[in-house]
């Protein structure tokens, strides 16, 4: 119930936001106009990182401009800064070697200058980039070295990123306590200095490495805490965050592709909403994986191609790589080959200048792939082999980033023993590191003689493959014709199934309401004629003596009329046939009105019912004769199942979004392990035994309750009463 609530509040937070939301550049922007030239300086850098996300070709406009005004004024901060956004775009062009270069000119002038904070900002970035690298002994030493300069100059919203930043290096080598260690300094820090937009962000990471870990009540809890509070603060971006980390784990996770749609759909209009293509184009690509796993192959190709649209704009090479060779797998689905291979050969030529071996072997083995379905057996084994080659080559730098992974858990163990034995030897320290080595350097060789062998097994597998691909195909046709055949059986089998069950409804409705009518018409007669035997006894003085017979006969004609209008009620309900018309009307008259005319009803009653009203009266929309029926029901139900003399209350509570009414009476209660079928129709509990009931009451007000947009509640114990709560809003939406 709290999830739901949550999400309904943002949900109406971001609706009205939409007509008002500002970037996160706007501020920046308009600050450029006022500001001092050494501050433009800053700003430009930072709006070059920032549009990183939304477009290369801007961030490069921002660094010439930076630089043409650093030139005039030769501010040295400003220099700093520009090399460290060249060196981002020198990386996203394939240039690994200028990009460090840089980092490292800007990190000696820094260091020169004792400018500390630019220092940090540089280390920083030189992280990031050997992190990219999977050079992960460089990028932690560089993240705790800015660490150590950001607490030293005490910027905790620079210092809570490095955390972050410290945390993805960790989990990517699966160390996930150590990455929540860095993630919980970063929350106490931010809570200390009350930065909460920075709680939410940080949130979103706990959950998104306690899903890793596979804690997922953990998940859960720090995912949705962190969706209230970007609700509140209005921060969307890191709404949008949460909304994609929670796609990712409902498709990984929890394998519920649906729900994953719709929580990247949220993330994802709130993404281009702000113009970030980078994002936006990540979840458009998770959204096409999504519909080729249900080979849905339309949606996926429709999915890469926005994908491939926003890669274009933002101007993202290895992005745009990407999104060929996953426009070329689908066509390939498709059985578009020529397409998919022009597609795939593209995304090739835009890598060959950039050394990312994983795309380059993900394109040559959909190009494998490809020229299987096309039999053309020769263009496979050449694209295999092409891809056999790049797999080699990433196992081999997997083995150097596994080799650097157990040196930076080795660093670790030994900084946290050197905190717990001081008192150890520097001799004993150099062995257990010898030992380390030793290890390390056998895991590898084990690694690449595994692969070895591998690689000489998979040949041979290849060859075998080849000579039985024609009867393989041969024999799977076959399969498929048969099972072809067999399904248009069972579809001709349910749609004659389909159309009886359609009869019968139709009769069953046709039924009903002919028997009601039929009941209907006679009661009426009869009740007419009691009326007129009454009025002769009166006359003739007998009334009194023939009272109490003439009453219960009135009593059970109306016991039959209600079971009457409680079938055709439900019945209208089921075939769709009745009116809903809603209207504003006063609740607490209505309310009341409805408790006057029930007791009048019953002349003889022993029961009263007793009203109280809590809050300030609201008007609200409802269909006043379906209230009636809610009302009426539950009415019945207390007086009907109240044996002892304590009368039932009527409660109605006025809330700021909804209004409660609450039934509650000291009746015989519901059996506990009855209570799940309450809501069924033609249910009675064992204990109503003699006491008379359709078992259709209940069913009735729980439909209109939820035609209301409404809720009904209730709790029972037995021999000590039930109590009934309904929850209804104020304005019906989607009537």
């Amino acid at each position: 119930m709290r999830k739901f609530f949550t999400i309904f509040f943002i949900l109406i937070s971001i609706s009205s936001a939409t007509s008002q939301f500002r970037t996160p550049t706007d501020s920046l922007i308009e600050m450029l106009q006022f500001a001092p030239d050494t501050l433009k300086i800053e700003i430009l850098t930072e709006l070059s990182i920032i549009h990183l996300s939304i477009s290369v070709e801007q961030t490069k406009v921002f660094i010439e401009q930076a630089k043409d005004l650093n030139k005039r004024i030769e501010y040295k901060r400003g220099d700093i800064l520009i090399k460290d956004c060249e060196a981002y775009i020198k990386l996203l062009s394939g240039n690994y070697d200028k990009s460090f270069q840089l980092l490292n000119e800007a990190i000696e002038s820094a260091t020169k200058e004792n400018y500390l904070k630019e220092l940090a900002f540089s280390h920083r970035c030189l992280g990031e980039i050997a992190f990219f690298q999977y050079d992960y002994l460089l990028a932690l030493k560089s993240y705790l070295t800015a660490d150590s300069i950001y607490n030293k100059i005490d910027d905790p919203n620079n210092q809570i990123k490095n955390y972050i930043l410290l945390r993805n290096l960790f989990d990517n080598i699966q160390e996930y306590d150590t990455a929540l260690e860095y993630l919980n300094k970063a929350l106490s820090l931010a809570e200390n200095k009350s930065l909460i937009d920075k709680k939410a962000l940080i949130m979103n990471y706990i959950g998104l490495t306690y899903i890793r870990k596979g804690d997922i009540d953990k998940a859960e809890e720090y995912l949705f805490n962190s969706m209230e509070i970007s609700s509140q603060t209005k921060n969307y971006l890191n709404l949008a965050q949460t909304y994609m980390f929670l796609g990712n784990y409902y498709l990984d996770i929890l394998k519920d592709l649906n729900t994953a749609i719709n929580y990247f759909r949220k993330a994802v209009e709130i993404y281009m909403t702000f113009n970030y293509r980078t994002s936006s184009s990540t979840i458009y690509t998770k959204l096409s994986h999504i519909y080729m796993l249900e080979k849905d192959y339309d949606n996926d190709l429709k999915y890469n191609e926005e994908a491939l649209k926003l890669r274009i704009e933002l101007g993202n090479p290895t992005l745009i790589a990407s999104s060929l060779i996953n426009i070329g797998n689908a066509l390939m689905y498709k059985k578009e080959f020529e397409k998919a291979r022009g597609y795939i050969l593209a995304g090739l030529d835009t890598l060959s200048k950039y050394k990312k071996m994983d795309l380059i072997k993900t394109a040559y083995q959909k190009l494998y792939e490809l020229e299987s379905m096309e039999n053309r057996d020769k263009e496979a084994l050449q694209y295999y082999i092409l891809y056999d080659m790049y797999k080699d080559s990433i196992r081999s730098q997997e083995t150097i980033n596994l080799v650097s992974q157990y040196q930076i858990k080795y660093d670790i163990e030994r900084k946290n023993s050197e905190i717990k034995t001081l008192a150890l030897k520097s001799q004993k320290d150099k062995q257990i590191l010898y030992i380390v080595i030793i290890i390390i350097s056998l895991l590898s060789v084990i690694i690449i003689l595994i692969g070895y062998i591998q690689k000489r097994k998979v040949n041979k597998e290849l060859e075998r493959i080849n000579k039985s691909l024609d009867s393989i195909i041969k024999e799977r046709t076959k399969e498929l014709e048969q099972e072809i055949i067999e399904r248009k059986k069972v579809e001709e089998k349910l749609k004659n199934a389909l159309e009886q069950e359609k009869y019968l409804n139709k009769m069953k409705s046709h039924f009903v309401s002919i028997v009601s009518h039929e009941f209907r018409t006679p009661l009426a007669g009869i009740d007419s004629s009691l009326e007129l035997i009454k009025l002769s006894l009166q006359n003739n003085n007998l009334f009194e003596q023939n009272k109490k017979f003439i009453m219960r006969i009135k009593k059970e004609i109306q016991k039959l009329l209600e079971m009457i209008v409680d079938v055709l009620l439900l019945g209208k309900y089921e075939t769709g046939k009745f009116d809903f018309t809603p209207n504003k009307i006063d609740v607490k008259a209505s309310l009341e009105r409805i408790i006057d005319e029930f007791e009048k009803s019953r002349p003889d009653r022993k029961l009263y019912f007793s009203f109280s009203c809590n809050g300030n009266p609201k008007l609200a929309t409802l269909d006043e004769n379906l209230f009636y029926h809610i009302i009426n029901n539950l009415l019945s139900n207390a007086e009907k199942y109240t044996l002892t003399n304590d009368n039932p209350k009527v409660e109605l509570n006025f809330y700021d979004d909804y209004y409660e009414i609450t039934v509650r009476d000291k009746g015989i209660g519901i059996p506990e392990e009855e209570q799940k079928f309450i809501f069924n129709s033609f249910f009675r509990a064992s204990n109503t035994t003699g006491i008379n009931g359709t078992g259709l009451g209940l069913i009735i007000v729980k439909q209109f309750v939820e035609l209301h947009k409404g809720k009904i509640d209730f709790e029972s114990k037995i021999n000590e009463g039930t109590t009934f709560k309904i929850n209804l809003p104020y304005e019906i939406n989607n009537q």
